[in-house]
């Protein structure tokens, strides 16, 4: 979808990509795949083809989904091209949940509540590992065991929802509000499975989702104040930009609704 996009807009691009799929190969002026052997997308081989471009040849790199997990990728490539969007340290920042959840309460976004110490009953809380995408770092508490970077969330009952917007840095419009699927494979019980395009929440839920996507950032420009969460990448791809590009960036928030509050989550 992010090779169409640039392709509308009349851009060169090149996509590296996991799947290679005929769409993005046919939106593409040139695909390079780079699948990992035990699946997601290979580190060295994204490095190898931002390498192999035309130092003197002006690119723009837009990140897609399943980078999430590798900020010192992100660094990377913000090294050795213009990185639209939010920068490596933005993206390394809210991978680190002390951080995060620290911007969180200074916004008043709310989100249920965490631990850093094992809960006593750990069959009501999840376990979350802070630098991962897609649901492949959330599981139960009572199944696992912390390692380093994780924390616990008490878990709530309810659907999720995620709310999509475009942002320019200064000036947010909201697209629409999706219905988040999940799967559970093994020891990973909330995988993301896709996203429906639509959802039964209220007129006063969909308010407050926007009122917290408006609310001024204390890290700068507003495009810089939310990152993807993971659980909305349903394509692996790093498009790269091969004449000046929009610098309008697409966002989302992931949450959850119970019956009372709806809470942002991560993970």
């Amino acid at each position: 979808m992010m090779a169409e996009s640039g392709r509308r807009g009349n851009l060169r691009l090149l996509t590296i990509d996991q799947f290679g799929d005929q769409d993005t190969l046919k939106a593409s002026d040139r695909l390079i795949k780079a699948a990992a052997e035990d699946g997601g997308l290979s580190p060295n081989l994204v490095r190898s083809a931002i390498e192999s471009l035309d130092p003197k040849a002006e690119a723009q790199v837009v990140l897609g989904g399943g980078l999430d997990s590798h900020p010192e990728l992100i660094e990377h490539i913000e090294s050795h091209r213009s990185l639209i969007g939010n920068s490596a340290e933005r993206f390394k920042q809210l991978k680190m949940p002390e951080r995060c959840f620290a911007l969180f309460d200074k916004l008043g976004i709310p989100y249920p509540e965490i631990s850093w110490k094992g809960p006593t009953d750990s069959r009501e809380w999840l376990l979350k590992t802070g630098c991962s995408e897609g649901g492949k770092g959330v599981r139960s508490a009572a199944h696992d065991q912390a390692g380093s970077g994780d924390f616990y969330q008490r878990r709530l009952a309810g659907p999720t929802y995620s709310l999509l917007f475009l942002a320019n840095g200064d000036d947010l419009k909201i697209i629409g509000f999706n219905t988040l699927r999940t799967v559970a494979i093994g020891k990973t019980p909330f995988l993301f499975a896709g996203a429906q395009n639509f959802t039964d929440l209220g007129i006063e839920v969909r308010r407050r989702m926007a009122a917290v996507a408006l609310k001024p950032s204390p890290l700068g420009r507003r495009r810089s104040m939310i990152t993807t969460s993971g659980c909305n990448s349903a394509i692996c791809a790093s498009a790269v930009a091969m004449s000046p590009a929009s610098p309008t960036t697409s966002m989302s928030f992931c949450f959850s609704i119970t019956s009372r509050n709806p809470c942002r989550t991560t993970g």
